[in-house]
């Protein structure tokens, strides 16, 4: 036995010696790749509108007419025409869907294969839907506030709102909140998604009010009025309100951070970053163009990106533009696929393409 440990010891005194004669590499942690970026160029020069993006690919509507949908490497997995007049903003790509809007409403399709499911007319021109249980919930150009079943387009329930709503809603715990703005007056409200019962409504500053955005129980917006305000989602009551250099914009939605953050963008592209509890700012980053399609999105704990009017597309972290991208032709949105890249489509530009590029937030 004495033996058998006066070896052991032996062995240990061995290995430490030998790893003080040489780095220990085997204590370091791999590096984490660094994802592959790609650039995909449409179908005969089409014009992308805002992607969609998630771990499994990219989707995007092109000259409002055809659907692309493209995989996690930029290789096209299928192009569709779904054979109606299709609206530009992003689709909502789920596991097995990828549901899209229309002039007319709202079209399914075929995750796997781009099959059409089903196609519901719903009067007026759709906006991305936001998933509530087995409903869908979208908005629609005719003041109009409306649900469908995701599996057969079937329309549940819909609700009038006095003013335009051209963005999409979000849902959580059951509630779905949108805005409406008639130029003077806007509002937003809560609806039971399930049945689409008015649960309250919150008055606000018309005049330029953002999409909402919703971190557990708080929705955040940018009104008329040059001010963000934090909104209960459950009573409808504000919890606070930050000043902002401009008013909102429609397509313009806030975006969560990590760390109990949310970063706010205005018409003007301005950005600013506070603390979700309290509103208290963190950080500002004065805007380089007129931001009215797509809002910001998330690069990392501490980076946004949002694209604005003239095609360029500003990089922000820690209250410092730190990039100020500039591809050909304009850009209508961006989108993040969750693994470090950041998604740009592009439309009016030579050529137009859909690009992924690794970003190091």
């Amino acid at each position: 036995m004495r033996r058998t440990c006066t070896f052991v010891v032996f062995l240990l005194v061995l290995a430490l010696t030998a790893a003080c004669g040489r780095p220990h590499h085997a204590a370091v942690a791999p590096a984490r790749s660094k994802p592959a970026g790609w650039t995909w160029q449409t179908t005969a020069d089409a014009n992308a509108g805002m992607p969609a993006a998630d771990g499994g690919g990219v989707a995007s509507v092109l000259n409002h007419e055809e659907v692309v949908l493209l995989d996690a490497r930029g290789n096209r997995k299928w192009e569709v025409t779904p054979g109606m007049n299709l609206y530009d903003t992003a689709p909502l790509l789920e596991h097995d869907t990828v549901y899209v809007a229309s002039d007319d409403g709202l079209v399914a399709l075929d995750r796997a294969t781009g099959a059409t499911k089903w196609a519901t007319d719903l009067g007026d021109t759709g906006a991305t839907p936001a998933r509530a249980g087995h409903l869908l919930v979208t908005t629609t150009w005719s003041k109009r506030m409306t649900a469908v079943d995701a599996d057969t387009g079937a329309v549940a329930w819909a609700l009038d709102l006095p003013g335009q709503l051209y963005d999409q809603p979000s849902v959580v715990d059951g509630i779905a909140v949108a805005t409406w703005d008639d130029g003077a007056h806007a509002a937003l409200v809560g609806v039971d998604a399930a049945t689409g019962a008015l649960r309250w409504s919150c008055a606000l500053p018309g005049g330029g009010v953002s999409a909402p955005t919703i971190s557990r129980d708080t929705a955040f917006v940018v009104a008329g009025d040059a001010t963000a305000y934090a909104v209960d989602v459950r009573a409808g009551t504000p919890r606070w309100h930050a000043e902002m250099p401009g008013p909102g914009s429609p397509e313009v939605a806030p975006v969560v951070l990590a760390g109990g953050r949310v970063a706010l963008a205005d018409r003007d592209g301005d950005l600013k970053v506070v603390d979700i509890a309290s509103g208290r700012e963190a950080w500002a980053v004065r805007g380089v163009g007129v931001a009215f399609r797509g809002g910001p999105v998330a690069l990392g704990p501490d980076t946004v990106a949002l694209p604005v009017d003239d095609g360029r597309v500003l990089i922000a972290r820690g209250g410092k533009a730190v990039d100020v991208l500039d591809p050909s032709g304009l850009v209508p949105g961006v989108a993040t696929s969750g693994d470090g890249r950041l998604v740009v489509a592009t439309r009016e530009g030579e050529p137009n393409v859909i690009s992924a590029r690794a970003w190091h937030a």
